[in-house]
């Protein structure tokens, strides 16, 4: 939901040059395949001024994008050198000009998209008037309160659209967006909005930010929330003009935390997960959303603009046994807070194997432990058990070997290797059940 996109409206150009590759000249034409035209208002208000269109290419069921160009003063465009294939067009005002992009051939969507069959063949080779008439469209308009902050805001507004995909009544992105501090007042205004539902996303896009992200709610406090779920909905009818959507960014808290070794030593690249809990529950599970910050060079980390609300942390990192905060108990944090966390101790994880039992299963026989093949420098001790109860005195660093007596005929014997390394975490691993001791 960055303003750095536009949606289907990719940026950038593609300039494709094409190269006959080999075969019969005959076939092919000496000049090639072009779609052009002219980009108007429906409206009556004559052509657009550098209208900007995009040309896809089909492949199987996808399509991909091609070419994109931008359109002169008098709203012409032209597209050459085209390959042959399967083709389709979206046509798009500049951004902040309150026109409805569209797909060829006045399609809504690229899934409703009229295609267009391009020849480069001799006596059929495209040459196509493609021209567009772009709808004016909805606006939703307001002012967006910044309070002062340690850091510079680069505040963005992103248009959003109802999306189910999640397992509730969530939003989605929807390729339009605002950028409050083009003239430093903090109005905007989203245009060339299609009829239909949406909210609005407030977020910072500064490479540091205090403030929480907001989704648009009417009636909240600052008239937003952090939850899409709660967001409201503000639905327009084509051309519809609404106006007054006034929001205040909210400080969020911020975290900050070191990880180091059993030693002291400071870990970088360790992920803190702040599970924030949500009033959501799916499928009748508890949905938690996650803030997360990584440990640099110093072991330290620090997270900006988290919501205020009640929250779990859990630290992670490959090849590390991952840590819950408190053993997994929430803390709550509020709006502006500032909170430390203790530093964390993380232990590596052991490589191991699963025990197996060598021996004689019988009366009388002795079994053995073998341990496999675990993190160099391991230290192992043993515990072996019978139907799952332990067998007294088994246990320790020298009963990696157990003799049967009468006590274990009948049952079935399985034993516990516990692997001990400084810096690891100790891990034990159960071996599988022999057969019934005769």
């Amino acid at each position: 939901m960055r303003k750095t996109g536009i949606g289907v409206l990719a940026v950038g150009a593609l300039a494709v040059s094409l190269l006959a590759i080999g075969g019969s000249q005959a076939a092919v034409a000496a000049d090639y395949a072009t779609i052009s035209g002219t980009v108007r208002a429906d409206d009556g208000g004559g052509t657009l001024t550098y209208p900007y269109v995009e040309l896809y290419k089909k492949s199987g069921t996808t399509w991909n994008f091609y070419d994109s160009t931008s359109g002169g003063t008098n709203g012409t465009y032209h597209f050459q050198n085209i390959a042959t294939g399967t083709y389709t067009l979206v046509f798009a005002a500049q951004h902040g000009d309150n026109y409805v992009s569209e797909w060829w051939d006045n399609k809504p969507s690229q899934a409703t998209a009229t295609t267009i069959a391009v020849s480069n063949t001799i006596g059929s080779v495209t040459h196509l008037t493609a021209d567009a008439s772009l709808a004016t469209g909805a606006t939703i308009s307001g002012h967006l309160t910044v309070p002062a902050s340690t850091f510079t805001a680069d505040p963005y507004i992103s248009l959003l659209q109802p999306d189910t995909s999640q397992g509730y009544n969530g939003w989605k992105y929807a390729g339009l967006w605002a950028d409050p501090a083009e003239d430093g007042s903090g109005n905007f205004t989203i245009a060339g909005i299609p009829a239909g539902t949406y909210s609005l996303y407030f977020g910072d896009q500064a490479a540091q930010s205090d403030f929480a992200p907001l989704y648009y709610k009417s009636g909240g406090a600052g008239n937003g929330t952090p939850n899409d779920w709660q967001a409201s909905s503000v639905v327009l009818t084509a051309g519809q003009a609404v106006t007054g959507i006034n929001v205040t960014f909210t400080h969020g808290a911020t975290v900050t935390g070191k990880v180091t070794d059993y030693a002291g030593t400071a870990i970088s690249g360790v992920k803190a997960t702040f599970w924030r809990q949500t009033s959501l529950v799916i499928g009748g599970a508890q949905q938690w959303e996650p803030w997360a910050a990584t440990t640099g060079t110093t072991g330290t980390f620090k997270a900006l603009g988290l919501p205020a609300g009640t929250y779990g942390l859990e630290y992670t990192k490959t090849g590390y046994t991952t840590v819950e905060y408190l053993g997994g108990a929430t803390f709550t944090l509020g709006s502006g807070q500032a909170k430390a966390f203790p530093t964390l101790k993380m232990y590596k994880k052991l490589t191991s194997s699963v025990p197996t039992i060598s021996g004689t299963k019988k009366v009388g026989y002795k079994l053995t432990a073998n341990h496999g093949t675990w993190t160099a420098g391991t230290s192992f001790s043993y515990a072996w058990y019978a139907n799952g109860v332990y067998i007294s005195g088994t246990s320790g660093p020298t009963h990696s070997t157990f003799t049967l007596t009468s006590a274990q005929r009948g049952k079935k014997i399985t034993v516990k290797v516990t692997g001990k390394k400084a810096g690891y975490t100790t891990l034990t691993r159960t071996s599988a059940a022999t057969v019934a001791i005769l």
